[in-house]
């Protein structure tokens, strides 16, 4: 985060200046959860990199 590597040791979440990385206990699966309601998943899949990005239903239509 912020161009510095963070690793999650016994750590399931850890706070950031404006988000908040989650990770689920024995999976490669991570959340990251904005201020701004904003919640990002990243998972592994086969050699890819899965990502699906949540948007609260107030920004919808915004434009921008």
């Amino acid at each position: 985060m912020n161009g510095n590597i963070t690793e999650f040791n016994e750590e399931l979440m850890i706070d950031f200046n404006g988000a908040r990385v989650i990770k689920c206990r024995h999976t490669s699966k991570y959340s990251i959860i904005f201020n701004s309601g904003i919640s990002v998943f990243v998972e592994q899949a086969d050699d890819i990199l899965e990502i699906m990005l949540q948007v609260p239903p107030i920004w919808k239509g915004m434009g921008y």
